[in-house]
């Protein structure tokens, strides 16, 4: 009788996972082949730079001035990641008297934003 119900609960759970795995992915298909209207956001919101240029924050200076929070998503890397998380912490504080600034750094990151 246990048995049953754990293979019963194990394939409702495998099925539900199956069904959020298709609907994720069908969102994403549908929007990437209609070029729906965040792919359209993020296109027209994000900014590339050669690694030997500064950070210019054009874009989002004016979301900055709107909104009380920032968030930033995660970047991988060696070196270029550190300059980011710095050069945005002093550009915030310099620019908008941003004092807050939580984030995941090493040691001698965090030891830079002092």
């Amino acid at each position: 009788m246990i048995k049953r119900f754990f293979k019963w609960t194990l394939r409702i759970i495998l099925g539900l996972l199956l069904l959020i795995a298709l609907l994720y992915g069908g969102f994403h298909l549908l929007e990437y082949a209609t070029g729906g209207k965040y792919v359209k956001y993020l296109t027209e919101n994000s900014e590339t730079i050669p690694i030997e240029k500064n950070f210019s924050y054009k874009i989002i200076k004016e979301d900055i001035d709107k909104y009380k929070l920032i968030l930033v998503g995660e970047i991988h890397g060696f070196e270029e990641p550190g300059k980011f998380d710095v050069d945005f912490f002093k550009y915030l504080h310099e620019n908008h008297n941003v004092n807050h600034y939580f984030a995941e750094l090493d040691f001698v990151q965090a030891k830079l934003l002092t």
